[in-house]
């Protein structure tokens, strides 16, 4: 067995450490009674308020999961899951606005959607400028054949010296 000795102060530091939490983040322990152990002092006094909701109620219980609530108009998540310390079933549940759990999802689906436009510009530039390199020396090509038509064997035919399709068609002429 190892036995070790840690301050009741030192756990608090430690529980209430609010750095891995996020802003919102919060975190309480109720015993088995449903009263605050510890806690954020928004929920309460420790060891003297009781603390009723779903996600202690299932903690208590045995189970473990999530569960969204709402507190002071707002949107939480809890997660929760029992503890047994010293014999006592316990529950811990941590806390976080949905707003900041979904902050992430909503900053990468903003910049999706800021890429794929940025995306699809830049394609429909591309595109339009390869379809008039084409188009372009087409239609003057179809000139100087229509020139021909008409008996103007003086025109110059344009584009002879390319070594592409469009200058075959001119050679061809």
């Amino acid at each position: 067995a190892i036995i070790f000795r840690i301050e009741v102060d030192r756990i608090r530091d430690i529980f209430l450490d609010r750095s891995n939490l996020g802003e919102t983040g919060q975190a309480l322990l109720v015993n088995e009674q449903g009263i605050l152990a510890l806690g954020d002092e928004s929920f309460g006094r420790e060891g003297e308020t009781l603390i009723s909701s779903p996600a202690v109620t299932r903690a208590l219980a045995g189970l473990e999961g999530s569960v969204d609530v709402e507190s002071d108009g707002k949107a939480y998540r809890d997660y929760f899951a029992p503890i047994t310390m010293l014999g006592k079933d316990w529950a811990i549940v941590f806390r976080k606005s949905i707003d900041e759990i979904a902050a992430p999802e909503v900053n990468m689906t903003r910049d999706m959607l800021r890429d794929g436009t940025v995306l699809l510009i830049v394609s429909v530039i591309i595109s339009l400028a390869v379809a008039r390199s084409i188009t372009w020396p087409l239609a003057t090509l179809q000139k100087a054949m229509a020139a021909i038509r008409r008996g103007e064997p003086d025109r110059p035919i344009p584009y002879l010296d390319r070594r592409d399709e469009v200058g075959r068609m001119a050679r061809a002429l």
